[in-house]
């Protein structure tokens, strides 16, 4: 079977290649989506995000 110059790189120390070059990246966008995710459909309007009186306390 051919394999690509991307697969057999992964193939040559596996499975460190596979790991640094694969998992990592996927994991780290999954993680990116989930929180995008968390943020737009979260409706919380009361906290400490969204509440600017940490940011400006009142006098």
């Amino acid at each position: 079977m051919n394999m690509t110059h991307y697969m057999s790189l992964l193939m040559d120390n596996q499975p460190w290649n596979l790991i640094v070059f694969m998992a990592i990246p996927v994991i780290f966008a999954e993680t990116i989506t989930v929180t995008e995710f968390f943020i737009l459909f979260n409706k919380n309007i009361k906290g400490s995000l969204r509440n600017s009186e940490w940011l400006i306390p009142r006098l």
